[in-house]
């Protein structure tokens, strides 16, 4: 059944108390918690890691406020130390001032289930900081407010590796936009086994005070994977009006990362560049109006870059082409689409809500169409925050083509690996498919 997180609050702060350790390792007996199965986290899942069970088969937890912390909230959700699926009862925007953090392994961060317009998170990034991580549907637009993380490390997504646990981290169908450093970071030695898959990573924004370069210098970056990475699959994203780093591995010492399949619009000085390793296959990339250089190159002597039936791809002059794939791939070949059907993939199936955009993410859609739009410096210039307003539906509803949440969210009536909570996201997921609505 489902567990308000209001009921069990005091039984949490009484567990906290007795065990002093911040993090519950699964019975290493019970099958149910091994870090993988031979089912995909969710159908159609690809990448490395993508075998991870998340929090299948832990506890269902329900955020019910928009607060940033306290009963309810979304911080008190992740901040268990439990297996566990969090699950929405309410919509709008959550604003904050500090990074939430997922220390503790064995979640599922279910955004579909919110009610429409969804969960968007302003002003901090989510950091993951352990294992066996699923985030679906959350937009993550961290902007230039005043108060906020340093600026130097304002990301929207940050996976790290502070405890040494991180891997099998899979963020599907979510939007991350405005930030100062990078979008989205996979930073620190030792992280392994991370895909992030049909999300927008667009607008980092351009001259926004990171203090770390001279005043007036442009930043705007996509993404980038720090040194001792391995693993890492980037698939079916948008990446939109970043200068750079759309994307870049940062450092010799990281190896199979791979960018498949993603459509890559209205770069800067550079897209797809690698100090190390990195396989850019069957991606599209599209030159925009602040378009300046090339849009693939390698940075480093020590680096590989190999490239493959990628529409647009044009490498910067001294730059070596690898003849064969410089990494392995966690895709199958059977599941890599030729780069004549990124477009139509990716317009139709790429961010946070693709039937239920916000107004930032129809926006960006409109401009990789139109060839339109621009580097921004500010949440200001690009339109300011959407008024998302507030909603609230309750998960034991009748909800059209998807029903109630299941009674026994744990069972698996069909046999078939996923439990019955997990295949009622899945719906819900499906209802978000812009194929299925004929909207955006």
């Amino acid at each position: 059944m489902c567990i308000d997180f209001r009921i069990i609050s005091f039984f949490f702060l009484l567990f906290f108390r007795i065990i002093p350790s911040s993090v519950i390792t699964p019975d290493k007996n019970d099958s149910s918690y091994t870090t993988h199965s031979a089912l995909p986290v969710f159908p159609g899942a690809v990448g490395f890691g993508s075998e991870t069970i998340a929090g299948r088969g832990g506890m269902v937890i329900k955020v019910t406020n928009l607060n940033a912390a306290g009963n309810g909230s979304l911080k008190a959700a992740l901040d268990l130390s439990i297996p566990r699926v969090v699950i929405f009862e309410v919509a709008g925007t959550i604003e904050l001032h500090e990074d939430l953090f997922i220390r503790n392994p064995y979640i599922t961060l279910a955004g579909q289930s919110a009610p429409s317009p969804g969960i968007t998170i302003r002003g901090a990034s989510i950091t993951i900081l352990t294992h066996d991580v699923l985030i679906q549907h959350i937009r993550i637009r961290v902007g230039d407010d005043q108060d906020g993380p340093a600026k130097e490390d304002r990301d929207a997504l940050k996976i790290h590796n502070n405890y040494k646990q991180t891997h099998n981290v899979i963020i599907d169908h979510c939007s991350f936009s405005w930030s100062i450093d990078e979008n989205v970071s996979i930073a620190h030695p030792g992280i392994y086994n991370v895909s992030l898959l049909n999300c927008i990573i667009s607008e980092g924004l351009y001259i926004a005070g990171h203090p770390e370069y001279p005043e007036g210098t442009p930043h705007s970056k996509g993404l980038m994977t720090g040194p001792g990475v391995t693993n890492v699959t980037i698939y079916g994203n948008l990446f939109a009006h970043n200068h750079q780093r759309n994307i870049q591995v940062g450092d010799p010492s990281s190896k199979n990362i791979e960018e498949v399949n993603n459509l890559i619009y209205n770069w800067g000085s550079t897209a797809a560049d690698t100090y190390g390793d990195l396989n850019v296959i069957g991606n599209l990339f599209i030159a925009g109006p602040d378009t300046e250089g090339p849009s693939i190159q390698t940075r480093s002597r020590q680096a590989k870059l190999y490239a493959s039936d990628n529409i647009g791809a044009v490498w910067r002059q001294g730059s070596i082409p690898s003849g064969e794939p410089v990494t392995h791939s966690g895709i199958a070949e059977s599941e890599i689409m030729p780069s004549s059907k990124v477009y139509d993939y990716v317009i139709h199936n790429s961010g946070s809500r693709p039937s239920d955009r916000d107004d930032v993410d129809k926006r960006i859609i409109h401009e990789v169409k139109s060839g339109t739009g621009s580097f921004k410096n500010s949440v200001a210039e690009a339109g300011g925050w959407p008024d998302l307003g507030q909603h609230r539906r309750s998960v034991n509803m009748e909800i059209p083509g998807v029903g109630p949440i299941p009674s026994k969210p744990k069972a698996d009536r069909d046999g078939d690996g996923y439990t019955d909570v997990e295949e009622w996201l899945h719906k819900l997921s499906s209802m978000l498919d812009l194929e299925n609505n004929k909207c955006q």
